[in-house]
C-alpha cells in the first residue's frame, strides 16, 4: 500500500513470473513421475515449489559401496534427459547413510555416493555448475537405525530439482 505507483505493476509481474515457474515445475514433475514409474525412485513436488526425488540405496548402490549399480544407469539416463530439457533448474544431490560405521566414514560414503550420481549426470550432459552436492552421512535418518529395514531406508540419495528464479 505504501510502495508507490509501481507497486501494482511489480506485483503483477512477480505473479506472472511465479505462475510461469509453477507451470514449468509442474510439467517437469509430471514428466519425472512418468519416467521414474516402476524404478523405485519416488518423485514428490514439495511445498517450496521444488521437486524431490528419493533414490533408495538398495537400487542405486551395493551395501557399503559408492559405485552405481549398472541396472540403475538407465533410470539416471532418463533423469539426465529431463534435466537437459528443463535446463533452468539447479539440482542438489544429497547423500545419506545408515548409522553403521563411524560418523566420518559415513559422511565420506554419503559424499562419494552423491558425487557418483552427480558425475554420472554431468557425463550425460547436465552442466556441472547446475549441480550442488551435500553429504549428510547418518545425520538425517528417515527410519529407525535399529532394524535392517530402517537402515535400508536411511541408505539413499535424495535429489532436489530446485525451481528457477524465473523461466524465460
Amino acid at each position: 500500500a505504501t510502495g508507490g505507483e509501481k507497486t501494482g505493476r511489480d506485483a503483477a509481474i512477480g505473479a506472472a513470473l511465479g505462475a510461469g515457474v509453477g507451470y514449468y515445475m509442474e510439467r517437469q514433475a509430471r514428466q519425472l513421475e512418468q519416467q521414474m514409474a516402476g524404478t523405485g525412485v519416488t518423485v514428490t513436488p514439495n511445498a517450496n515449489g521444488n521437486i524431490d526425488l528419493v533414490m533408495p540405496g538398495s537400487i542405486t548402490f551395493s551395501f557399503d559401496d559408492a559405485t552405481l549399480n549398472n541396472s540403475f544407469k538407465p533410470t539416471l539416463d532418463k533423469l539426465a534427459s529431463t534435466m537437459n530439457e528443463y535446463n533452468q533448474n539447479t539440482i542438489t544431490i544429497a547423500g545419506h547413510t545408515d548409522s553403521k560405521g563411524t560418523d566420518a566414514y559415513n559422511t565420506k560414503l554419503s559424499r562419494d555416493r552423491a558425487y557418483a550420481v552427480a558425475n554420472y549426470l554431468s557425463a550425460r550432459g547436465v552442466a556441472s555448475n547446475r549441480i550442488n552436492v551435500v553429504a549428510y552421512g547418518e545425520s538425517r535418518p528417515v527410519a529407525d537405525n535399529n532394524s535392517d529395514y530402517g537402515r535400508q531406508q536411511n541408505r539413499r540419495v535424495e535429489l532436489t530439482v530446485n525451481a528457477p528464479n524465473s523461466v524465460r
